[in-house]
């Protein structure tokens, strides 16, 4: 993993981005950090909010989380695995976070995600590993105690307009089904100044869903994400390549490598989608 970028923004996210356009809030309560959006139908497929949506909420509430406890350090995301029991159509999803292990050089979250408050169903479970960096711009040497205690991502223009895959900008590229790029812009950017994280859970979403269609007939739904951040995205465009491991009648299991081809194809991910197959979800 790279180390933090020495010209990372300051006023972290700018407007418009990814964050501001899910509308996304975290929330410190006495030590506890909640956070969550609203759902609306462009962060949505048939089966409900994606996969991909709900791993950016992920990444962003275990980041704070890890942060805080690795303090004065900064950190990085290793590892994100994403276990969906239901993915809601409408209302919010609530994440919370704690602690499982600070270690010399990594730290393990928790993330629990429910529908809109504790006693709801749950909609899923995540777990993180973040490395631990050493801080190096302003913005990562602030103390996370002086944040304030609720933070909004709110975008000061209309907000999102569009399905979440096309406000990305993923795009189809040359290759086989499901070979798709997403391009580096401020947009999608990290506070390291790299691709931030939910943006390539989103391109492996979208790649795992194209390998797995059939003409006529619906994409499959991602329920488990596991994802490997190999190296921080600088450079773009990113470009997805799936492979299946296996079609069953319920599930479809995915591989899919992202390699930023402005850098000699360095591998950025390793990520394996399972996907719900739309027969399977009919007759359930």
């Amino acid at each position: 993993m790279d180390a933090a970028s020495s010209d990372a923004p300051v006023n972290y996210p700018p407007d418009p981005h990814l964050l501001r356009d899910l509308a996304l809030w975290l929330e410190d309560e006495a030590g506890c950090y909640s956070a969550g959006f609203e759902i609306t139908p462009w962060l949505c497929n048939p089966g409900g909010v994606r996969a991909g949506v709900i791993a950016t909420l992920v990444d962003v509430i275990g980041g704070a989380e890890a942060t805080r406890a690795v303090r004065p350090n900064w950190v990085a995301t290793c590892d994100l695995m994403l276990h969906l029991a239901d993915c809601p159509a409408t209302g919010a999803v609530i994440a919370r976070s704690r602690l499982l292990r600070r270690g010399r050089s990594t730290a393990v979250i928790e993330v629990d995600l429910r529908g809109e408050e504790s006693d709801e169903a749950s909609v899923g479970l995540a777990t993180l590993t973040f490395s631990v960096l050493e801080s190096r711009t302003e913005l990562q040497q602030r103390d996370p105690r002086t944040y304030p205690a609720r933070t909004e991502f709110f975008s000061k223009g209309p907000g999102l307009e569009a399905p979440i895959f096309d406000r990305l900008g993923v795009r189809p590229a040359p290759g086989a089904p499901g070979d798709l790029e997403l391009a580096s812009a401020s947009y999608n950017l990290n506070s390291l100044n790299a691709t931030q994280g939910g943006a390539l859970a989103l391109l492996v979403e979208a790649s795992a869903e194209a390998a797995v269609s059939q003409p006529g007939e619906a994409s499959g739904v991602v329920r488990d994400l596991e994802i490997h951040y190999l190296a921080l995205g600088r450079t773009g465009p990113f470009r997805a390549h799936p492979r299946i491991l296996r079609r069953g009648s319920e599930s479809t299991l995915v591989r899919v490598d992202l390699v930023d081809t402005g850098a000699d194809d360095r591998p950025v991910v390793m990520a394996t989608a399972s996907l719900e197959n739309p027969a399977a979800k009919r007759t359930a």
